[in-house]
């Protein structure tokens, strides 16, 4: 579809939906905002369309969830680690199991549709976006930056793919 404007877009399109508070979070400082998911869940009702990825910063860590949309597995990642903790104490960190152990990746949440798949709450680091217009794929590359003495590693510290 073309708007008025000119500007193609709906469906064979990446669709990214940005907000700055998480709609899902398992940090012990904040959690998520449920008003932030009541309104982007309206938002896909009302449109029909469903996200490649939600992405959000606010709570100083990195986590990357899985949400069952239909027939999709969207993205909702969590990538506020960079640029404000130089500390290790100033991470906000991911709940744990009842006896004490990390959260294991595919942690089933309260939701149903929704899964912790992978998080990093003891070092900063960077997210990278990268849309393939060719393969119609959107990959997201989450990479550490270790406080110092520590050493970037070469590559990304996790990493996802979906088709849009």
């Amino acid at each position: 579809m073309v708007s008025e404007s000119g500007i193609q877009r709906g469906e064979g399109q990446a669709l990214l939906i940005a907000v700055h508070h998480p709609p899902y979070s398992l940090d012990t400082t904040h959690g998520g905002y449920p008003d932030i998911e009541i309104v982007l869940d309206r938002v896909i009702q009302a449109t029909g369309r469903v996200p490649t990825a939600v992405l959000s910063g606010h709570v100083h860590s990195y986590q990357r969830f899985e949400r069952a949309l239909g027939d999709k597995k969207v993205p909702y990642i969590v990538a506020g680690a960079g640029g404000y903790a130089n500390t290790h104490t100033l991470l906000h960190k991911i709940e744990k199991t009842s006896n004490g152990k990390p959260l294991p990746a595919g942690f089933q949440t309260t939701h149903p549709d929704l899964k912790l798949m992978s998080h990093n709450d003891t070092e900063p680091g960077f997210l990278r976006v990268t849309l393939d217009g060719k393969k119609h794929t959107a990959s997201f590359d989450y990479f550490p930056v270790p406080f110092p003495p520590g050493r970037p590693s070469a590559g990304p510290g996790d990493s996802v793919t979906v088709p849009w």
